[in-house]
């Protein structure tokens, strides 16, 4: 739920999931680049697209064909990898990631910033 103040009232909306690609946040490049960074498993980015869109573990699960115990235990290596505690986390660290990768740079911070976009190779 989005909470915000209108004329001191509070008014709640729902979030409205989006999907990734179409000029939506992410677009599949930089989810490509994110989870090659990071080492992300093919299964583990095919989960972070899904959490990005804003699906439920069931949700996932249901859409990928395995159990909510193997989701779980994706999402869990996803955390491990990122140093994150929830779902929110991670999608915040993909956000500041991506912020941190689009900031305009010369010279030496360009050859840094495509070293640390590749995983430091």
């Amino acid at each position: 739920m989005l909470v915000s103040k209108e004329k001191n009232r509070t008014k709640t909306t729902s979030l409205v999931p989006l999907p990734v690609g179409d000029g939506a946040f992410p677009s599949p490049e930089l989810m490509h680049d994110f989870c090659r960074a990071h080492s992300f498993t093919p299964r583990e980015t095919q989960i972070l697209c899904h959490i990005c869109s804003g699906m439920k573990n069931t949700q996932i699960g249901r859409e990928l064909g395995v159990s909510i115990a193997a989701i779980r235990l994706h999402i869990g290596n996803i955390h491990k990898k990122l140093q994150t505690h929830s779902k929110v986390d991670v999608v915040l660290r993909l956000w500041h990631w991506s912020c941190a990768m689009a900031r305009p740079c010369n010279g030496a911070d360009a050859a840094l910033q495509r070293r640390q976009a590749s995983g430091g190779k």
